[in-house]
């Protein structure tokens, strides 16, 4: 049960990561690498390896105390920062 409350997306947090998904621009053209070594963040020539063709693949989640999973990729794509916490 914990293992679920600590991925638990509230309804309010959903609702600030759609609408910042609608928003957001992702370029059609982008060029991506396939090699593991690609430092994304750091090359301006290649995107996140989870940005392909105008479309951008996140993942999203409350702010859950103890949560496994990281979200700062998807903060920093879509800026916006999830303020729930299933356990509290």
């Amino acid at each position: 049960e914990l293992w679920f409350k600590q991925m638990w997306l509230s309804n309010e947090d959903f609702l600030n990561y759609f609408q910042k998904a609608l928003e957001v621009d992702v370029p059609a053209n982008t060029l991506t690498s396939t090699n593991p070594a690609c430092d994304y963040d750091n090359d301006e020539a290649f995107t996140h390896r989870n940005v392909r063709n105008g479309f951008v693949l996140v993942n999203a989640m409350s702010k859950n105390s103890g949560a496994k999973w990281n979200l700062e990729e998807t903060e920093r794509l879509l800026g916006v920062v999830s303020t729930d916490d299933s356990l509290k």
